[in-house]
């Protein structure tokens, strides 16, 4: 009964550390007075933290009230009608996040009056700390109860896994190390127990979950391989010592048989259109794909991680010790005594872990989530040597003084890297403020051109996008880019309607026709810069095409109706910006962009008239000059709240830099770049001849394409 208590008062303390600390950010701590109104909605609630959080809402929705993840249902998918249109996309969505929100949001609502939003954004901040707990009832069996605890608490509040699982980020990530943590804690409980029955009813669950986890991410697999590559060294160490094999490859085999059985029912009786993306278009062909420039690229969570990013979101405790933990465990196995009396699986299993998920890690900060487990389960590991060297200090009163020091020394410190972050929700009021006017205004919602990133958002209101985070693809990437990036506005209105009429259509016909991407994109740069007519000309006569082929190419390239247009612009993209020309300027004979210059940078140092910025721009007011890198400007454009100032510099040269003066932000570009639409309507919001602005409120204006 006192063991029991004791267990309970653990597990009590991790879940409600990791659930206060997650619910205590909604009050944006960080944040003053006007810039937490900003931040946060009707409710007083923050906006959701990502993008990806509104997409998981929008299926959740979906599945609330259809029945499926999508919009709608063609009769073979479930469809998604407001992303990457006009085309859709299916609603291959692992389902489970839905699921377990609905679940969530029936249980709650026998008890409070609540909305299916409010669940979805609460949710986080009750599943996560769980798995601080299943890492606490896992490391029991391995250390004792105070490291087990601490733990506990070291999983709830390592960085990378506490600032994806806040109350509002409604994404998987709280289910990515919890579902994994449980699998291996039935997998590994059932190789510890001798009872047949109890071993194998462990290893079907640790199969069950397995299929759990591959309806709730597409990154699955991972904790599979880890599973089969440790069982492989294990099954290869049993040989070479005097221990039978046999038992645990028969227990081995059944796990792989029932894994292998429910993941194969899945997909043979319907729910497989969660694990694989239909092949519905050719833009997932990978010889039509791979030539196009790498939209991968602009994704910041796919880049690779700083030193300073690497050590920091996984927490300087967990790395200290973990190391330290490491040590520990390499140096007891060498010894026959550990040899006899340790779960040898265990520490494979950890060690394993830690390599393919640090590996991960070095390659993609995505992956930091998968990494930390391993490198708490060693800090414990440590903690408990450490803890033990203390039990045998003979003073009980010094004895209990240091184990309190060390307690709470890690406790508080733990905490304490949780209260750093400025976590910042993904959107404001500019945004949702634009969304209502876009639905008020419009009968019919227009086709809304925008940073990608931001797409969720805007199709979880029910306004159609040209690209968001869930169908990156890069000839879209591409063709969006050329449109903000050239200089030639009937290029960019063209290329605008001809993706929101036709999406990929005209693309796949011509690449289909001259099987080649660099061909097929010079041919639309070109008939795209001109009338209907005139491109029938250049089909025929230039690059040989028949009348048929042209006239059915013209009719989704330059098509008619055209459909509403709106372009979203916003201070935002002024860093972002860069890829517009990264991208809109790529060279295909090359596989690389044409030299542009676009360098963004903050003010570093200023008095009345001389000012530095982070980019090394220089500006002296008084005497009217400027300098990047050691270089003059062609002009220098001063952007005031309602009026600019420009002045000439050096004729000869081809760089142009805008100074934003309130806004303490500087951009050098060069005079062709300063041209382009992107800069006339995003950065110095100047409309067009064809782009008028209809609306702006704070930092985000709308632009519509009119035709007349």
């Amino acid at each position: 009964m006192q063991e029991s208590l004791k267990v309970f008062l653990f597990i009590s303390i991790i879940f409600f550390t990791g659930f206060i600390l997650r619910v205590d950010t909604v009050n944006l701590h960080h944040f003053n007075a006007s810039e937490k109104d900003y931040l946060t909605d009707f409710q007083g609630l923050p906006y959701m933290y990502d993008a990806d959080c509104y997409y998981n809402y929008r299926v959740t929705l979906n599945y609330f009230k259809n029945g499926h993840l999508g919009d709608k249902y063609n009769g073979k998918f479930s469809w998604n009608i407001y992303s990457y249109y006009p085309e859709g996309r299916p609603s291959n969505y692992p389902p489970f996040i839905a699921w377990l929100a609905v679940f969530f949001y029936n249980f709650l609502a026998l008890f409070v009056n609540i909305t299916l939003y409010e669940a979805c954004f609460w949710l986080p901040a009750i599943i996560a700390p769980f798995t601080g707990i299943m890492l606490f009832l896992l490391m029991r069996n391995h250390v004792d109860d105070i490291s087990a605890f601490i733990a506990g608490i070291l999983a709830v509040t390592t960085p990378i896994y506490f600032s994806r699982t806040v109350a509002g980020f409604f994404d998987t990530d709280m289910l990515n190390v919890l579902i994994p943590l449980i699998i291996v804690l039935f997998f590994h409980g059932g190789i510890r127990t001798e009872n047949l029955f109890k071993k194998y009813i462990k290893c079907i669950l640790a199969a069950v979950f397995l299929l759990l986890f591959s309806l709730t991410w597409n990154g699955w697999a991972f904790i599979f391989i880890i599973i089969v590559l440790t069982s492989l060294i294990y099954v290869i160490v049993l040989k070479g010592s005097d221990k039978s094999s046999t038992p645990f490859i028969q227990f081995f085999a059944v796990f792989i048989l029932f894994s292998i059985l429910f993941i194969g029912m899945l997909k043979l009786f319907g729910a497989g259109i969660y694990l694989n993306f239909p092949n519905t278009s050719l833009f997932l062909k990978s010889n039509f794909n791979n030539n196009w420039p790498n939209a991968n690229l602009s994704v910041s969570e796919l880049s690779k991680p700083s030193f300073i990013e690497f050590v920091w979101f996984l927490g300087g405790l967990n790395i200290g010790f973990g190391i330290l933990g490491v040590i520990v465990v390499v140096l007891n196995l060498l010894s026959a005594k550990l040899k006899d009396k340790s779960d040898l699986f265990f520490y494979l299993l950890m060690s394993v872990w830690l390599f393919v998920g640090l590996i991960s890690y070095s390659m993609s900060i995505r992956f930091g989530i998968i990494s930390f487990i391993p490198l708490v389960a060693f800090s414990s590991i440590s903690i408990n040597k450490i803890i033990g060297t203390v039990f045998k200090l003979k003073n009980n009163f010094i004895r209990i003084f240091i184990l309190f020091l060390i307690i709470s020394s890690l406790f508080v410190i733990s905490v304490a890297q949780t209260q750093v972050f400025k976590l910042r929700p993904a959107v404001n009021d500019d945004f949702v403020d634009a969304a209502a006017f876009i639905n008020k205004t419009f009968s019919s919602p227009p086709v809304l051109v925008m940073d990608w990133s931001y797409g969720h958002y805007f199709t979880s209101e029910g306004i159609p996008v040209l690209m968001d985070g869930g169908c990156l693809t890069p000839q879209r990437n591409y063709w969006i880019s050329r449109a903000l990036s050239t200089d030639n506005e009937t290029l960019s209105k063209n290329i605008l309607i001809m993706l929101s009429c036709s999406g990929d259509i005209p693309i796949e016909m011509l690449y289909k026709r001259t099987g080649n991407i660099s061909l097929t994109a010079t041919i639309l740069n070109e008939i795209l810069s001109m009338d209907k007519k005139d491109a029938k000309s250049i089909l025929m006569e230039k690059y040989g095409m028949n009348p048929n082929f042209s006239n059915q190419l013209l009719n989704f390239t330059h098509p008619y109706p055209k459909k509403r247009i709106v372009i979203l612009t916003g201070d935002h993209e002024i860093k972002s910006g860069y890829w517009n020309f990264y991208y809109g300027y790529w060279n295909f004979a090359k596989s690389q962009p044409q030299k542009f210059v676009y360098s963004e940078g903050e003010i570093t140092s200023t008095n009345d008239t001389l000012k530095h910025y982070s980019n090394n721009m220089s500006l002296d007011l008084k005497k009217r000059f400027a300098s990047w890198n050691g270089k003059r400007p062609y002009e220098v454009i001063l952007v005031y709240k309602n009026h600019k100032d420009e002045f000439r510099v050096y004729n000869e040269s081809n760089l142009v830099f805008i100074v934003f003066m309130e806004k303490n932000r500087a951009l050098v570009v060069d005079k062709k770049s300063k041209n382009s639409l992107f800069i006339k309507i995003s950065v110095l919001n100047e409309g067009t001849e064809h782009f008028k602005r209809i609306y702006t409120n704070g930092h985000v204006s709308l632009w519509e394409l009119r035709y007349t």
